[in-house]
């Protein structure tokens, strides 16, 4: 199916926005179900907008999630880097630690920045492929982060992250029914 998202996506939030504007002024004796008449709801009620925007709003919630946490790992390198390290350090991956860590830091602050990039594209273009990439590799990231957790016994961390990945997984929905046309 082909792509139509730059001409899609403006268009629906074209209609809600001239909506808006064109709001009917009412009289002081007008009922208020009479302004409303001459408006057009159907535009902006469609489903894939409404999924459209859900994205979106997954990705803006993963861009502040992965930039403050990656930024956070920058910022204090070496205290969380030893915190990971002695996290890991009964398990198969102490002799990886110094690979993995990076890594993470490099999948955190990607997801952010591509989270980040997607809502902003939105509004450039109407395109919504970076949000999709975004929800995605932030999915992707989370179960790495997951692995970790678990591998390391850290069951309570581990389960805190269902509800970040969750929010992902719906990005990922929102971004298939409302961003791929």
């Amino acid at each position: 199916m082909p792509r139509s998202d730059a001409n899609r996506v403006p268009s629906c939030l074209g209609a809600f926005v001239a909506n808006l504007l064109t709001f009917p002024v009412m009289e002081n004796d007008q009922p208020a179900a009479d302004a409303f008449e001459s408006m057009n709801f159907e535009s902006i009620a469609q489903p894939y907008l409404f999924m459209a925007v859900a994205a979106g709003l997954c990705a803006l919630f993963m861009a502040v999630t992965f930039l403050q946490s990656g930024f956070n790992k920058l910022g204090q390198y070496g205290e969380n880097k030893a915190y990971f390290v002695s996290q890991v350090e009964q398990t198969f991956l102490k002799h990886f630690a110094g690979i993995i860590w990076p890594l993470i830091v490099l999948l955190e602050l990607l997801s952010g920045i591509i989270s980040l990039a997607g809502v902003v594209l939105v509004f450039i273009n109407g395109s919504m492929d970076l949000i999709g990439l975004g929800c995605i590799l932030s999915a992707l990231t989370l179960i790495c982060l997951l692995f970790g957790q678990r591998v390391a016994k850290d069951y309570a961390g581990a389960a805190s992250l269902t509800g970040y990945f969750i929010i992902a997984v719906i990005g990922v929905i929102g971004y298939a029914w409302g961003g791929a046309f």
